[in-house]
């Protein structure tokens, strides 16, 4: 299978899920990609999944690690886009996909992205299950080889390396400095979305502010009551002994 034939797959997939912002979009989309796998060989299966893994190298850039964190405020720094963001980005197709490897801002004429950063949908109608984890399925539900598949991927990425260790997800696809943690280059690099996320980013500054707050203030609080406790032993120590 080679790149146009799994972008083949992914359009057909995407055609009979329907609306990208629907709320069943997700769940549409996944299960008619899951049954288009399932008319494949099992040679195409793993062929599918290396053709994604080999997309989703690519896309190991800063720009996207930091859209990834502006869609998914929790995840905090990352080595590589999340899986699952990954996922979601190739749901809107090839010609999105492509154009965000090359200016991850334009992004930010995506609907779903709009959506997202305004709180009309969760980040979770973006972020998809893995896609490699639905061939992976597909897979082993008609074959009696149990956890090969990722090898069988391995030896077709990397024919002439060590499947034990040529399955790796952190190697290749940044082609830039990691400036993607640097909030003033991320605002300068991707203005467009960085305004469009820019109130949902600040709520989890300030939630990830008042957590740390309370972090502090419950460490001190326990200290103080420890101290307390020391004391009171202390003091109940030396009433027994004057008992005595």
């Amino acid at each position: 299978m080679n790149i146009d034939q799994f972008w083949s797959l992914i359009a057909s997939a995407r055609a009979e899920a329907g609306d990208r912002v629907h709320p069943q979009f997700p769940s549409r989309f996944l299960a008619a990609l899951g049954a288009r796998l399932d008319e494949l060989t099992l040679q195409e299966v793993i062929d599918f999944d290396a053709r994604r893994h080999e997309l989703y190298q690519r896309a190991n850039r800063p720009g996207l690690r930091a859209v990834n964190r502006m869609v998914d405020t929790e995840v905090g720094q990352l080595s590589q886009p999340s899986d699952a963001f990954l996922s979601g980005l190739v749901s809107l197709g090839r010609e999105s996909f492509e154009r965000a490897l090359v200016d991850a801002d334009s992004l930010y004429w995506e609907p779903i992205l709009r959506a997202v950063a305004e709180d009309q949908l969760p980040a979770n109608r973006l972020l998809l299950g893995d896609i490699a984890a639905l061939a992976a399925e597909v897979y082993a539900s008609r074959s009696d080889a149990n956890g090969v598949f990722y090898r069988l991927v391995s030896a077709r990425l990397y024919p002439e390396e060590s499947t034990d260790e040529a399955y790796d997800d952190d190697e290749g696809g940044a082609e830039e400095g990691p400036w993607d943690d640097d909030s003033a280059q991320v605002q300068n690099r991707l203005p467009k979305l960085s305004a469009m996320f820019a109130a949902r980013t600040a709520e989890a500054e300030q939630v990830m502010a008042r957590t740390q707050r309370l972090g502090a203030v419950g460490w001190t609080v326990l200290f103080a009551v420890i101290l307390l406790a020391a004391a009171v032993i202390a003091l109940i120590g030396r009433a027994l002994e004057n008992r005595h």
